[in-house]
């Protein structure tokens, strides 16, 4: 891999990024490597060569421009601890030691490109996506991991956490010196607002709905699903649908089946399957008519996942009002730009009266339709938030003062 001359300095910031997972799984991965391209960064991603049998796709490198590389490394082992160590030989030997920077993700990176900054002398950054609290349960071999998460991430010359409220519980249990850097898991291109995929889609399966209640990503028993499902009987039109669009376990999915015809809404509820590409997603979105982004808060990344939900910020780029559960961060989020509405995610009536109020207005609708579309192109897209992030790669990396 080439490092082309900096048009300011006559050399480029590289980047030596660590992820024990697949980085196609990871949106703001993929966005962050168009905006590094754009800033004349390098960037290597060591990853791992992983599936998911939910998400069966395989790598996808056109998620990526041409100035980011992706190395998916590492074996299956016997156990967990094996297929972690297979990876870091895999590491260990496609390591560059011409890195500007070693930026891992996640605490497994984290340990990774710790132990190579620390042994080239270069800066280090950490980007956590997922933090596992002071309260969660581990193995041994993730205490290990927690252990030198504890070591490293104070030494950090930059830490990124996508959530405000989140980066407080970090900064208060790996005692930090200084507050992370919040980087939102925003999109960052919005979608034709004139697409029809999603009604089209909607057709084909024999459903048209008036307006759609949308919930896109990941399905699975902490979403709010089931209580929404419960709702439904008290929503205020029988010609509004709850769609759905997503990998997850099959035996789940057939559960939410199960409740919907038990509750007598199994007309107005379907599961499209899940797509390949990533970059199709908002084809759809952009058809609905409200952003599904409930979560149950029953462990920290859930807690405190406001702008940690690329759903959520997916919503407000497609210009959807977001029904958030009601909590600080959430109504935090929504008093500037009023693009949604928080209910009690544990009340079926209250998601309900949440639902009826936003579709029975459609002044209002409207309203946070267009809050959430200013809140995109304001402030929450992927190149303005990571922009600070840029401007210290660029530090560390040697061109501070290059614009």
């Amino acid at each position: 891999m080439s490092v082309p001359n900096h048009p300011c300095l006559g050399v480029s910031v590289f980047l030596q990024s660590i992820i024990y997972g697949n980085p196609d799984f990871y949106p703001p991965m993929i966005h962050s490597s168009e905006v590094i391209d754009k800033y004349g960064f390098q960037q290597l991603i060591l990853s791992r060569r992983y599936r998911s049998a939910m998400i069966p796709a395989e790598a996808i490198d056109e998620y990526y421009p041409k100035s980011t590389k992706v190395l998916r490394l590492g074996k299956e082992g016997s156990s967990s601890l094996q297929s972690f160590i297979n990876f870091a030989l895999d590491v260990i030997k496609e390591r560059r030691k011409d890195a500007d920077i070693f930026l891992g993700y996640n605490m497994h990176g984290l340990f990774l490109a710790g132990l190579l900054s620390k042994f080239y002398r270069k800066p280090l950054v950490y980007h956590c996506h997922d933090y596992v609290d002071n309260r969660t349960s581990l193995g041994t071999s993730n205490k290990i991991f927690k252990f030198f998460e504890r070591i490293f991430a104070p030494r950090a010359d930059l830490i990124i956490v996508p959530d405000r409220a989140r980066a407080q519980v970090m900064m208060e249990e790996l005692n930090l010196p200084v507050f992370p850097l919040i980087v939102a898991n925003c999109p960052i291109h919005s979608p034709d607002p004139q697409n029809t995929t999603l009604r089209d889609t909607l057709l084909q399966h024999s459903k048209r709905f008036e307006r759609i209640v949308w919930r896109q990503g990941m399905i699975n028993k902490t979403h709010g699903l089931e209580i929404t499902i419960r709702s439904m009987p008290y929503w205020a039109s029988p010609d509004w649908g709850f769609v759905l669009l997503g990998p997850g376990d099959h035996d789940y999915k057939e559960t939410l089946f199960q409740l919907a015809r038990e509750v007598g809404v199994s007309d107005r509820f379907i599961i499209l399957p899940p797509l390949g590409d990533y970059r199709e997603v908002a084809k759809f979105t952009v058809g609905a008519d409200l952003g599904h982004a409930l979560y149950e808060p029953f462990q920290i990344n859930h807690k405190f996942i406001t702008t940690a939900s690329n759903k959520t910020m997916e919503y407000q780029a497609a210009g959807l009002p977001i029904l958030l559960a009601d909590n600080p961060s959430n109504r935090e989020l929504i008093a500037e730009y009023q693009q949604g509405i928080v209910v009690d995610v544990s009340s079926s009536q209250a998601i309900a009266e949440g639902i009826n109020q936003i579709f029975g207005n459609s002044e209002l609708a409207q309203k946070m339709s267009e809050g959430s579309k200013r809140a995109f192109h304001e402030r929450y897209n992927y190149e303005l938030q990571y922009l600070p992030a840029i401007e210290q790669f660029k530090s560390l990396g040697g061109l501070s003062g290059c614009t």
